[in-house]
């Protein structure tokens, strides 16, 4: 199959935009969420848009490290997750009323914005209208500022006709 599918590249110490730059010159598209420093948000990781066929050559090129696998296989990461993750950057901070009580330590689902859908644990509250979700990928957590109206506990959630998800507590 020739499909371009996402990968999980680990890097070497702070080489993930060498690695993105590497990758360039080799015609593969690599990305890694940055924060608003131009630091990135997964250290050591970079994902990777490739062809299973292509994946030897990533092991040549600087800042490479391995690819992630999980029981021998190249982990693979769903498109939609990364395209919420090049949205991140554009997360609005308006600041609204909080809805429903949450208390950390609540799984919650993003209900709105660029992150929608994804899943995580309320890490803390910051004043009435701010919420840090964990949201865990690849071992490593990605702490994410919303606004309050952003997230619902997972208990509270309905089943969504058609979507073929099933929301309930993890």
């Amino acid at each position: 199959m020739t499909e371009y599918v996402w990968y999980a590249a680990y890097t070497k110490y702070r080489k993930e935009l060498r690695l993105i730059a590497a990758l360039a010159k080799q015609g593969i598209e690599g990305y890694t969420p940055l924060d608003q420093a131009k630091m990135p948000l997964f250290k050591n990781y970079v994902f990777v848009q490739a062809m299973e066929s292509q994946l030897h050559r990533l092991t040549y090129l600087p800042g490479f490290a391995y690819l992630v696998s999980f029981g021998g296989q190249p982990a693979t990461i769903p498109a939609t997750q990364i395209s919420a993750l090049k949205h991140l950057s554009h997360l609005g901070h308006a600041v609204s009323k909080q809805q429903y009580t949450l208390v950390p330590g609540n799984h919650v689902r993003v209900t709105n914005g660029p992150l929608k859908g994804l899943t995580g644990k309320l890490v803390e509250i910051k004043g009435k209208h701010k919420l840090v979700v964990e949201i865990s990928r690849l071992d490593q957590a990605l702490m994410v500022t919303l606004s309050a109206d952003q997230a619902l506990p997972i208990e509270t959630l309905i089943p969504m006709p058609h979507s073929g998800e099933q929301h309930h507590a993890e």
